[in-house]
């Protein structure tokens, strides 16, 4: 399962973006996110947008391993407590670079975030994050995108789903919801999964069967080589103008039988006739 694969780190991806729609929020899923990461004792860093109420959050502050970064403010009130201009404006510096620990960066939402920096500012920012991977280090980055906000047809997802090597989006069904994911691998390969997902208190997230596709990965059959294909003239008949070359009577011509061949020469106005034989006037 795709899904399971990638949160669960098997199948890894530096950036995955989330669409949640405006009757389906997306923080259930982060929740789940958040406390799988947490057991896992990886390091969290929420980047909050969304609200200053952190009461959804509280269940993890207490652990080491949760770090919550407060980036809610508005033009209204610009003294908000515990809001943090450098965490805002500088995702990659609060980010832990020590070598192995496996660091999970939620940002709630980028479409906010859109709100107070630029979309060159927030690509800028998720390169740098992506950037943060190496040998010996390794950074998820999850970014939430709220559809309400950030159209599909807009630059600024075009811009941030370029950037992203998976995509889950959010719908919404009685009783549930459902999940697609798009993951593209490094080499090019597209690996898609639909899943309908009910909520279980004991249970958790619980899946129903999937369908998922491989693209990219069929045989390819090799093109046989023609000439066609290396000029933009025509060097081939089709089946009607073969047809027409047959229906054709070419010219047919008679020849004499037997004998042997003979040269006929017809005398020019202009031929230089001279008797005396050119060697006589060689001096010798």
């Amino acid at each position: 399962m795709i899904f399971k694969q990638l949160l669960s780190g098997r199948q890894f991806s530096s950036f995955i973006l989330i669409k949640d729609n405006p009757n389906h929020s997306a923080h259930h899923l982060l929740l789940k996110i958040i406390k799988d990461n947490v057991e896992k004792k990886n390091s969290v860093h929420l980047f909050n947008y969304e609200t200053p109420n952190l009461s959804q959050w509280e269940k993890f502050t207490s652990t080491p391993e949760f770090v919550s970064h407060s980036c809610y403010h508005d033009n209204w009130d610009l003294k908000l407590d515990g809001f943090d201009p450098k965490a805002s404006s500088s995702w990659a510096s609060q980010v832990s670079n020590e070598e192995g620990i496996f660091n999970v960066v939620i940002i709630d939402s980028i479409s906010l975030a859109l709100e107070d920096l630029s979309l060159n500012s927030v690509c800028s920012q998720l390169k740098a994050l992506k950037a943060l991977n190496d040998e010996n280090h390794r950074t998820q980055v999850i970014g939430v995108i709220n559809t309400s906000l950030t159209d599909d047809d807009t630059v600024a997802f075009k811009e941030v789903n370029r950037l992203a090597e998976s995509l889950i989006t959010l719908g919404n069904l009685p009783n549930s919801f459902s999940l697609t994911v798009q993951h593209r691998k490094p080499f090019g390969k597209l690996m898609d999964g639909a899943y309908t997902v009910n909520l279980d208190e004991e249970k958790g997230f619980v899946f129903s069967e999937e369908s998922k596709t491989v693209k990219g990965s069929e045989d390819i059959k090799p093109v046989e080589s023609s000439p066609q294909v290396l000029t933009t003239f025509k060097l081939t008949l089709d089946d009607k103008e073969k047809e027409s070359r047959r229906q054709v009577i070419l010219p047919y011509l008679k020849t004499s039988g037997g004998g042997g061949g003979k040269i006929i020469y017809e005398p020019d106005a202009n031929d230089d006739w001279d008797d005396e034989d050119p060697d006589d006037d060689l001096e010798i």
